[in-house]
């Protein structure tokens, strides 16, 4: 590996035990989600609670998806569906955007 910064984090967190990084995981899924529209993977979020009010946060680039007009995030549409992975196991879990 050279001496790149990228590659210095890279090789630090291959050198995390795998337990660790196994648990890690387990613990960040219980707080994000995939999120898909129209059934297509779209980015990822993270569920939070703000003033008493639930949503997810996700990256700008995900709603505004700058290199596919069609990904982007129509909250007024009747038609563009929001899937959200909430479970391991397989499912589909879906809100319709005009409705958020």
């Amino acid at each position: 590996m050279s001496n790149e910064p990228g590659n210095k984090v890279l090789s630090d967190a291959m050198e995390i035990p795998k337990e660790l990084r196994d648990r890690a995981l387990s613990e960040i899924s219980h707080f994000s989600t995939m999120l898909a529209l129209d059934g297509e993977f779209a980015g990822s979020g993270t569920f939070i609670t703000c003033g008493g009010k639930h949503g997810i946060l996700t990256a700008n680039h995900v709603v505004h998806n700058p290199e596919n007009s069609q990904m982007r995030f129509n909250f007024n549409s009747a038609h563009q569906k929001l899937g959200l992975v909430v479970e391991e196991i397989p499912h589909r879990f879906q809100l319709e955007m005009g409705g958020l």
